[in-house]
């Protein structure tokens, strides 16, 4: 069975070319909804990370630390909603090694090339975990905040619509190569590392 049989992939934004993404049901959540996506390109990728500074995280921060001080060439990303994967020793780092080695495997992908996320819902009010499709906790009855809004990205360049235009760049011109202030750094690359 191929990744596209496998993912839908007719849902979501439309990605840059070359680019991939799906997403699918594996079982983490109650309610049915899809809960892990993988987002991969053609070709090999530059990546950074930033990671917590806190000596408490979850195995895939410990995965992804080793991938990205090891180097090489990275193709994409998979990430789950609904398990966090945290402090849960060994068998967590297994598990979150397993899930970047299947994706790979699904998109023909060498090894060590993708990276792994894992997304946990806490209640804002009693910071228990919660379902991710929660209105109120079910624990202590607390209402949740809407969740954040997905960025528009109308030339489809990596670039959020609000970012370009904050910064005095067209939305619709397809300019994350650009040196908008011809610093020596791509667009891309400055939206990457939070600056401007």
């Amino acid at each position: 069975m191929s990744v596209s049989e496998r993912f839908d992939t007719s849902v979501g934004p439309e990605y840059p070319r070359g680019f991939r993404a799906g997403g699918l049901n594996c079982g983490l959540k109650a309610s049915g909804k899809p809960d892990l996506a993988m987002i991969w390109a053609e070709g090999g990728l530059r990546v950074f990370g930033a990671f917590t500074r806190n000596c408490v995280f979850a195995a895939p921060v410990q995965v992804c630390r080793e991938r990205l001080e090891w180097g090489g060439k990275f193709r994409g990303v998979v990430a789950n909603s609904g398990n966090a994967n945290a402090c849960t020793g060994e068998q967590g780092l297994c598990d979150a090694r397993e899930m970047a080695t299947l994706a790979e495997r699904a998109t023909g992908s060498e090894e060590g090339s993708f990276l792994v996320s894992a997304r946990r819902i806490f209640c804002a009010q009693c910071a228990k975990p919660i379902p991710g499709d929660s209105k109120k906790c079910p624990l202590c009855g607390g209402d949740q905040p809407e969740p954040e809004k997905v960025a528009v990205d109308t030339d489809s360049d990596g670039l959020p619509d609000e970012w370009e235009e904050k910064f005095g760049l067209d939305p619709k011109a397809g300019d994350a190569d650009d040196d908008k202030d011809k610093d020596g750094f791509t667009n891309a690359e400055e939206f990457a590392a939070g600056t401007d």
